[in-house]
């Protein structure tokens, strides 16, 4: 015989004589209650600075951000969409002590209070794990990554694009200009018996010299005592010429938007275009990490494509009180400039070189066409190539690199290299042998292998991946936070900066469970 169905009661309107505390119903492991306690021991003085007083009473800028490092951590990354959480999710509800900022109020506290504060507020977590023993800054490991910037990809501005078209812009300025000047029959008086074209340079390079020349072309056309026809010609002249400055007046704002990038985004003009790793040309920030125990102790935002360039500005950015003592980054960060920047800031080098990866591999010593595999004579200062040839010293002096660097560079040149059977396998190029020197980064490189294989560098090469690229996997593919929400360079590092400060609470709160 079946059993009858018994249910629990379901009344929705039944009244309770204790409503249940929100306290009760927050589980005491919860993530939540990390970012309450570490929050809780920030000094936010910075912050509550940026409130002016006067007027009505603001919510308190420790509850705002935590409920803004809070919402990172939960994948809540719009104000609109915290507002919402704050509403109606128990966890977000509790931090805030139900108080309900709305969007605009959530969203003017990340734009425009969190503006100079956000670096302290990291810092201050980072001394908390350096307090607690997370982190001891003995080693930082060193990479970058890129973040899709909130805009749209199709609209860019290319740097050779900008100055061929201004290029084209002033050769039609040009023309203009000889025919005026054909039409007041000035040229042989301005010119002498030089037509304008053979004088080398343009009569006008940027729009405040065409200001300039339309101011005296306009009073000449007020002086001309020609018929109507004529002057009607030259106004049509100047029309085109002011059309003209519009445009020059357009390449060259992009031009200073630029400054020394190659290209940028007309919908966030802070944001290079950059390629991703799946190949697609989009509008990133180059945003680098240095971590340690897979928690991020400083960042920096970046508008260049390539990492080691980013490394000085983000080195320079490292407050005292986090300064390593030692950095180990990957072959894109190894060269003189880098190098130099470490050794002043007495910080030991673990910085790879482009070849250190091939140089480990067994097949490296095989290939012996390479300058490395070939035989120095430090007292004769002379190279011998596999076919026992001389290289002898032919130059020395000082260069400089396209970074700006200054560095002294060595030329060693073989004599009679066509008659050689391995010529085609050795020479690259036509003529004989060359070998490029330069003391100063080979003396860095040395250091840096030295470092990097030892028994204590082997161990810190594996646990480079784990540190600092575990961080990144957490952030995008976790976290869900490939793309930017904000734009501008200064509402970026805002963001990144509450996306790292998440990070490294999921990562405390790891550290205090494992602990007990």
């Amino acid at each position: 015989m079946k059993k009858r169905a018994v249910f629990k009661p379901y009344i929705q309107n039944q009244t309770v004589l204790l409503p249940p505390s929100l306290e009760e119903l927050v589980a005491q492991d919860h993530l939540v209650r990390v970012v309450n306690f570490v929050i809780d021991q920030l000094d936010i003085d910075p912050l509550l600075a940026e409130y002016k007083g006067g007027g009505t009473s603001s919510y308190h800028p420790r509850m705002m951000l935590k409920a803004w490092v809070f919402g990172y951590m939960m994948k809540v990354h719009s104000c609109r969409t915290l507002a919402k959480a704050l509403r109606e999710h128990i966890p977000f509800m509790w931090l805030a002590g139900m108080q309900q900022p709305d969007f605009r109020t959530l969203n003017d506290f990340r734009t425009k209070r969190m503006k100079g504060v956000i670096g302290d507020v990291f810092k201050q977590v980072v001394l908390f794990c350096l307090k607690e023993k997370y982190i001891d800054l003995s080693m930082l490991f060193t990479d970058g990554t890129k973040y899709q910037a909130n805009a749209n990809k199709h609209k860019s501005v290319w740097r050779k694009n900008t100055v061929r078209y201004k290029e084209g812009v002033l050769q039609k300025v040009d023309a203009l200009l000889i025919q005026i000047d054909k039409e007041n029959d000035v040229e042989n008086k301005k010119y002498g018996s030089k037509d304008l074209l053979e004088t080398g340079s343009h009569v006008v390079t940027n729009s405040e010299d065409l200001k300039k020349e339309m101011k005296e072309l306009g009073e000449r056309i007020n002086q001309e005592q020609a018929d109507k026809l004529k002057k009607k010609r030259l106004k049509k002249i100047v029309t085109q010429l002011n059309s003209h400055k519009e445009k020059l007046e357009k390449y060259e704002d992009q031009e200073a938007l630029l400054e020394t990038r190659n290209s940028y985004n007309k919908t966030d003009t802070d944001a290079t275009m950059m390629h991703s790793k799946d190949g697609q040309l989009l509008p990133c920030y180059n945003v680098q990490h240095s971590c340690q125990n897979q928690i991020i102790v400083h960042y920096s935002v970046g508008q260049n494509t390539n990492d080691s360039t980013e490394f000085m500005p983000h080195l320079e950015s490292i407050p005292e009180e986090l300064a390593p003592k030692a950095i180990l980054g990957d072959s894109i960060y190894g060269n003189l400039t880098n190098y130099k920047l470490l050794e002043e800031n007495g910080i030991e080098n673990y910085l790879m070189y482009l070849s250190f990866h091939r140089e480990q591999k067994p097949s490296f010593s095989k290939e012996i066409f390479r300058k490395e595999n070939f035989t120095y004579n430090e007292k004769e200062d002379t190279y011998t190539c596999p076919n026992q040839q001389l290289l002898s010293l032919k130059w020395s002096g000082n260069i400089t690199l396209r970074n700006g660097t200054q560095t002294k560079e060595k030329h060693y040149h073989a004599s009679n290299c066509k008659q050689c059977p391995f010529y085609n396998e050795c020479c690259k190029g036509e003529g004989n042998r060359i070998i490029k020197f330069r003391p100063e980064y080979e003396f860095y490189k040395e250091q840096a292998r030295r470092n990097l294989t030892s028994l204590e560098g082997t161990v810190l090469r594996k646990q480079r991946g784990v540190d600092v690229e575990t961080p990144f996997a957490d952030i995008k593919h976790n976290q869900g936070h490939r793309r930017m929400v904000l734009r501008s360079k200064e509402k970026v590092f805002i963001e990144i900066g509450l996306i790292c400060l998440a990070h490294n609470l999921k990562k405390i709160n790891f550290f205090m469970k494992k602990a007990g």
